[in-house]
């Protein structure tokens, strides 16, 4: 969140004060300019902008997608929320329930924004790789460009891709290699996860249909009911709860930044691992960290017994934060230990307590 340690939050306005302008309709402002109509491709507005990339990009499973609707209807529904949550009749305990619903959203307005994003890099890139014309002048500044602001998420999420594509994208991007450059082009998309988007989001550029060789096309979403080494799940749930792992890597990686705040938030609310029970919710680490249930987890009662039933949380908080026992060590080793504690305990532990459950709903079926 925007608070300081103080509690305080920088800028903040009372809506009873006359000089209160509603953050979201500064959000929508930046984004839309003064370009209500859609098919306006005039000015360089983030939304005629985004207008334009989508009219040279198609969805095979949704022709119907636009990242500006999406954006559009997230907005709409933060202003909407906003207003409910500022709202004196509403309780502190649904203020609470109300910022975290926004939060979610707010994420998923920020992947919807990063579409456009992802198009121009790819329409960039395969402009140099003579997959596509372009009347731009110095087309490789231009790959530059969308690699630096396209490419970030991408680090807390595998930094070892983020490297490879940065060092081909960036450091080398005014003289590229073009086997680089397809090789980056592949990896990007097999990357979309680490940015929030889908394939189907990005879309396949109109130039592709013309060029098979492009390999922008080939780009498919995982299914929701992936084989993982060998492992088919039954339930549709199973992929989105294996990307705790994304969590944990993010989590370890913003320690390491010094980003301490914000591994807290990933810790505490989540970022990739969705509930499926929930529309707007997380499964965060945090709730996975507090959530034993089952009583015959035997190993898990006893770590409890032996060091305490808040240990494991106690402990990643600790390490993330650099307080208590972790207060004199680096972020690095810090890191190590949060993702220690989040793998090698919290996991372990929480995948025998997710078998025994098993074993409970067959006694009960």
């Amino acid at each position: 969140n925007g608070e300081l340690v103080d509690g305080t939050v920088p800028g903040f306005v009372s809506i009873d004060d006359p000089n209160y302008v509603d953050p979201i309709d500064k959000a929508a402002a930046m984004w839309i300019g003064t370009h209500e109509n859609k098919t306006s491709m005039e000015g360089e507005s983030l939304y005629a902008w985004a207008n334009r990339m989508d009219t040279i990009y198609f969805h095979i499973d949704d022709p119907s997608f636009s990242a500006n609707d999406e954006i559009l209807g997230g907005l709409k529904e933060l202003k909407s929320d906003l207003a409910t949550c500022v709202d004196v009749g509403t309780s502190q305990d649904d203020k609470v329930e109300m910022a975290y619903k926004m939060r979610v959203f707010a994420d998923d307005v920020v992947k919807y924004m990063t579409v456009p994003l992802v198009q121009s890099l790819i329409s960039s890139m395969a402009a140099i790789l003579g997959f596509t014309t372009t009347d731009l002048k110095d087309i490789e500044d231009y790959v530059i460009l969308y690699a630096l602001v396209t490419l970030s998420p991408i680090e807390v999420c595998d930094s070892s891709s983020y490297d490879d594509m940065y060092a081909t994208l960036v450091t080398k991007g005014k003289s590229p290699d073009l086997d680089d450059f397809r090789n980056a082009l592949n990896l990007l998309q097999s990357l979309y996860i680490c940015l929030g988007v889908t394939c189907n989001q990005v879309g396949v550029p109109l130039f592709a249909k013309d060029n098979p060789n492009s390999s922008i096309s080939d780009c498919v979403d995982p299914p929701d009911k992936i084989n993982l080494v060998g492992y088919t799940p039954t339930s549709d749930a199973m992929l989105q709860s294996a990307l705790v792992d994304l969590d944990v890597r993010t989590i370890g990686t913003l320690i390491e930044m010094e980003a301490f705040q914000t591994a807290f938030d990933v810790y505490s609310m989540g970022r990739f691992t969705r509930d499926d029970d929930n529309d707007y919710g997380y499964v965060s680490v945090k709730d996975t960290a507090i959530d034993y249930t089952n009583v015959d987890n035997m190993i898990a009662q006893d770590f409890a017994n032996q060091f305490g039933k808040n240990f494991v949380d106690d402990t990643i908080t600790a390490s993330i934060m650099g307080t208590d026992d972790y207060s004199d060590m680096s972020p690095r080793a810090r890191r190590v230990i949060a993702e220690a504690t989040m793998v090698l305990i919290l996991l372990h532990q929480y995948a025998i307590d997710a078998m025994l459950t098993g074993i409970d709903y067959c006694n009960k079926g």
